[in-house]
Order: C-alpha cells, then sequence, then structure tokens
C-alpha cells in the first residue's frame, strides 16, 4: 500500500503482526473489539500511530473485561479527533487526548461524561449515553458549557438539564417516558440556540408536534420508529403533518425542508397516509417541503400503486429516498450520529 494512502487497523491483529512494526505513520483509523489477550497488544501501539484520527472500541462479553483497569495507550495519539467507545457492559477508561476531540461517541456514566467533556472545548458532535448508569444523579454535578457542539444525541434525555450548548443546530432524543418537552424547552431557553434539525426515536405524536410549534427554526424532522405499542402515535403524528388535517385550517411546521421517517424494525406506517401527506405540502405554496425519506428494514412494504404515486412525486421534483433492508438501516445510523464502524 502506497505510504500516502490512509491505513485502517481493524482488530484482532496479531502480536507478531504488531512487533514487526516499529510505527505505523499511515494509520488513521483503529477499530478494536476486545478480548482479554488483546489488551497488551494495544499497549503496544503507545506513541506509533502518529496519523490515527478515529478509534472504535468495544467489548465481546461482560467477562473479556474482567480484571482490565484502563486502556492508556492512546494519549499522546496527536492526531485523534473522532472517538467511540461502547463499554456496554462495564465502564473502563480509555485515557484519551480529550482537549483535541471534535466526536465524542461514550456510553458511560453521567459524572464520567461531564469530568471527560469539561476539557473538550472543540467538540462539534457528541454522542451522549448514560443509559447503563443507574445510580442516581447529584443535584451538584456541574453544567458544562459545550461552546462549539452543533450535534448532539444524548439517552436518556434528563441528562440534558446539565448542559450548555450555544451554537446546537441539531437534536437527536430517544423518547423514554421522560418530560421531553420541558427537557428540550430548558435547553433551548438555557442556551439561547436555534434548532435546524430535531430527530426523535417513538415518541408520541404530542411531543413530535409540541416540538415543532416550539421551535419554529426548525427545517428538518426525522423520525425513528423500532416500538409497535406507538404504532397509532406515528400515524397520529403523519395525520397531523397533512394540511387538511390539522385544527382549524392552520399548517403545522410550514418551514420544514425535510421530513423523514425510518422504521428501525418492524413498520406500522400507513403509506397512504404518509403520500397524501407529502403530496398535500408539496402542493401547497406555503409549505417549504424539498426532501423526504422513507426506511424500511422489516415489515409490510407499501402497496405497488402507492411506490408509483411515490415516484411520482420524485417527477415532480421532490428529492425522495426509498430504501429498505440493510440499507435502510445503514442510512438511518447518522440520524442519530451513530457511526458505521467496520
Amino acid at each position: 500500500m502506497p505510504a500516502s494512502q490512509p491505513q485502517c487497523i481493524a482488530m484482532p491483529v496479531s502480536q507478531r503482526a504488531v512487533r514487526y512494526h516499529t510505527c505505523f505513520p499511515t494509520v488513521t483509523n483503529v477499530s478494536a473489539c476486545i478480548i482479554p489477550t488483546m489488551v497488551p497488544i494495544l499497549m503496544t501501539l503507545r506513541d506509533r500511530i502518529p496519523s490515527l484520527r478515529r478509534l472504535w472500541i468495544q467489548w465481546s462479553t461482560v467477562e473479556d473485561q474482567t480484571g482490565v483497569h484502563s486502556i492508556d495507550c492512546f494519549q499522546a495519539a496527536s492526531s485523534l479527533v473522532d472517538i467511540g467507545i461502547f463499554n456496554e457492559y462495564r465502564f473502563v477508561p480509555v485515557l484519551l487526548p480529550v482537549h483535541q476531540l471534535t466526536r465524542y461517541d461514550i456510553d458511560c456514566q453521567l459524572e464520567e461524561h461531564i469530568r471527560v467533556l469539561k476539557q473538550t472545548p472543540n467538540v462539534i458532535e457528541a454522542r451522549i449515553d448514560v443509559t447503563f448508569d443507574k445510580e442516581a444523579w447529584s443535584d451538584s454535578l456541574e453544567t458544562v458549557d459545550l461552546l462549539r457542539l452543533r450535534r448532539l444525541y444524548i439517552s436518556p434525555a434528563g441528562a440534558l438539564k446539565y448542559f450548555k450548548v450555544p451554537s446546537l443546530e441539531e437534536l437527536a432524543l430517544d423518547f423514554s417516558g421522560e418530560d421531553i418537552l420541558s427537557l428540550v424547552r430548558s435547553l433551548l431557553d438555557r442556551s439561547s440556540c436555534s434548532l435546524r434539525r430535531l430527530c426523535l426515536q417513538s415518541p408520541t405524536a404530542h411531543t413530535a408536534i409540541e416540538s415543532l410549534q416550539y421551535c419554529p427554526s426548525l427545517t428538518e424532522l426525522l423520525i425513528l420508529h423500532d416500538d409497535g405499542s406507538r404504532r397509532d402515535e406515528i400515524n397520529a403524528l403523519i395525520s397531523a403533518l397533512t394540511l387538511s388535517n390539522y385544527p382549524g385550517g392552520l399548517t403545522l411546521a410550514p418551514q420544514l425542508c425535510l421530513i423523514s421517517f425510518g422504521c428501525d424494525y418492524e413498520s406500522y406506517l400507513d403509506y397512504e397516509a404518509y403520500l397524501e401527506m407529502l403530496q398535500s405540502r408539496r402542493g401547497a405554496e406555503n409549505c417549504a417541503l424539498q426532501s423526504a425519506a422513507l426506511l424500511i428494514v422489516d415489515g409490510l412494504k407499501p402497496e405497488s400503486e402507492t411506490v408509483r404515486s411515490l415516484h411520482t412525486l420524485c417527477q415532480e421534483g421532490l428529492d425522495l429516498l426509498l430504501l429498505e433492508g440493510v440499507k435502510a438501516r445503514d442510512e438511518m445510523l447518522p440520524w442519530d450520529y451513530s457511526t458505521l464502524w467496520t
């Protein structure tokens, strides 16, 4: 491979392969699913990957984390800016050059998130996952100012109250029964930011509608649906977005340029209602709709007649993406700022 071409190390690698290389000057990506015998191999990378920009670490089983207290071979990686760590079973500290990170994707305790993010002045995109933290959060935790953050996913949404994000443009949330509306309002008021894009996972129709009404700056709405118990909610939202159905003859969020629906598991969408919603907004002078997506991983697909009508909308100028299966799932990953690592 030419020296100028970026390389990727996908672990596991053999210890022999590491031993006979004094340096990996062109390695830009490392993706590692760790088992205990690999920890000493990782340690041999210390100070030998000066071009490393992206790092992803995860663990195979809970047993694989036993006896591993920390990983400290990446702290001197002078080019590292994109980090993803999926602990899942137990938090294992990874020492990092946090001051230079621009993308942050870690699942750990809220206190650890706050400790690290206080030292990341350059972070632009963050995926903050505290779902496996079962401890009650202290009222004395400090609020973190993320001055340059533009894209944020956070779960559970209750953790929003610990952050101030004046530059935030895009927000993704997993609806989990919390009072998301008040949390989002508090975040926006506290931060004085204007959201452009909102992604909600399995929201109630009320939550989505109220969010659109509260944030007139929103131009992109993305709905991830993976909860069969909320099939009526997702179709109620589609109905509310249809011009002829909104109360009082008003238009819900006419400024929306993009409306996307993705079904990560079995689809429960009313496809005819979805088609009607798109047609109503494309035919209205006061609506800004330009792009849409319908992504279906599994379940019932639209009838052929509905598909033909959707393609007609494409011919009339609507930028419409229709995908199913694995391609649909891969397309949905960036909606909540996940990354497909290899």
